[in-house]
């Protein structure tokens, strides 16, 4: 997936979550959640859904 656009993309992976409340809730109300990861995207950052793993365009550490 490439990130389009002058804003950005957050992607939420919830593969690796640990506990949370959310079957002991109400609809609306908040929820708490353990060991989610997060990724935050703009124009041109690549994620390859099949390794998990973004390659950001201008990166400080040049993709390494």
């Amino acid at each position: 997936m490439t990130a389009i656009g002058s804003s950005s993309v957050i992607l939420v992976d919830g593969r690796e979550i640990l506990d949370t409340s959310l079957s002991q809730i109400e609809i609306g109300y908040p929820i708490s959640i353990s060991h989610i990861i997060s990724h935050v995207m703009t124009r041109n950052d690549v994620f390859h859904f099949d390794q998990n793993k973004i390659i950001i365009k201008d990166s400080q550490y040049n993709n390494q």
